[in-house]
């Protein structure tokens, strides 16, 4: 197995395959990929849902990618990989760029993150981490109505954030944390998991009436002490995009003194399946359609439960 990595690690897997059934098999060489057969096509993922996967040369990506075609020969083949910018393997083509962020003790912040911290200190905000299911439910509520009105997007089931707290957070692997207003309110909340050695936050919501408090400097810089105190290796800050639009998040993390890395997307044509095609458009209008609906939260989870993985 590779070790630190979590989108490699087994109990990913486990969420994976029991949020959305997906079957997660793992190569020779131990990097994990789901093979799919549904309404959306029949096509292989190295790995759904997951921000990247480890791949650090070309030749690893070509190796990986031979293997698949053996497996599942005429099936797509899309592998999320950690290489640099300038290395296409042969036989794939670019779908999409992007970065992660990793913290390592003794990375230097900036003076517009520590700024922002000390706003935070001033304004009274305070950090708590949580482990119970209560901890949960504050997460899910925060995320639901930042996926719909600032994203425009359904949020991923609550299935699958209830198998991350069962895999991870009710077996000590993680933890989610909050910054609390002054007043007591819920500012912000982000979830934590670990893998081996290391961090990853995955996931994070905030009030926006309450961003310029600046509770996610608050909440960052928590876990950067944490890091430097030898509670993990690294802090992994997550995937980020790689357009203008996503420059300030760039930078915001880079301000924490992480290092930015590249990731890109690949992927292998496999066999046109027409009908696929019309099935994925419509899922991709319909979950619009229904994220600019309204914030019916029990209304809206049925159909993320039903539809998400197909997106995918």
């Amino acid at each position: 197995m590779i070790e630190d990595e979590l989108f490699a690690g087994r109990p990913w897997a486990e969420v994976l395959e029991r949020a959305y059934g997906f079957t997660v098999e793992w190569t020779a060489a131990g990097f994990p990929f789901a093979p799919l057969d549904d309404l959306a096509g029949r096509r292989v993922s190295s790995l759904p849902f997951s921000d990247y996967l480890p791949f650090c040369t070309v030749g690893s990506v070509e190796d990986h990618l031979s293997d698949l075609r053996r497996q599942y020969p005429g099936r797509a083949i899309t592998i999320k990989a950690t290489l640099p910018e300038d290395a296409t393997p042969t036989g794939m083509e670019i779908t999409r760029r992007a970065v992660y962020h990793r913290y390592q003790t003794g990375g230097a912040s900036s003076s517009e993150f520590r700024r922002g911290v000390r706003k935070a200190v001033k304004q009274g905000v305070r950090i708590a981490r949580r482990t119970d299911a209560d901890g949960l439910d504050r997460f899910l509520e925060l995320y639901h109505w930042q996926r719909l009105n600032k994203f425009g997007g359904i949020p991923q089931p609550p299935s699958f954030f209830r198998a991350i707290f069962d895999v991870f957070i009710a077996n000590d692997k993680g933890f989610f944390l909050e910054a609390l207003t002054a007043e007591n309110e819920l500012a912000a909340s982000v979830v934590v998991l670990s893998e081996g050695t290391g961090w990853f936050y995955k996931f994070g919501a905030s009030d926006p009436d309450h961003l310029s408090t600046r509770p996610n400097n608050l909440i960052f810089q928590h876990l950067i002490e944490a890091v430097d105190a030898g509670e993990a290796t690294f802090l992994d800050f997550g995937l980020s995009g790689a357009g203008d639009s996503y420059a300030g998040l760039r930078r915001f993390k880079s301000g924490t003194g992480a290092t930015e890395h590249p990731v890109t997307y690949f992927r292998s044509p496999g066999a046109v399946d027409e009908r696929a095609d019309e099935f994925l458009k419509f899922v991709y209008e319909f979950t619009k359609a229904t994220a600019a609906s309204g914030n019916d939260r029990a209304a809206i989870a049925p159909i993320s439960e039903r539809l998400y993985r197909y997106l995918a």
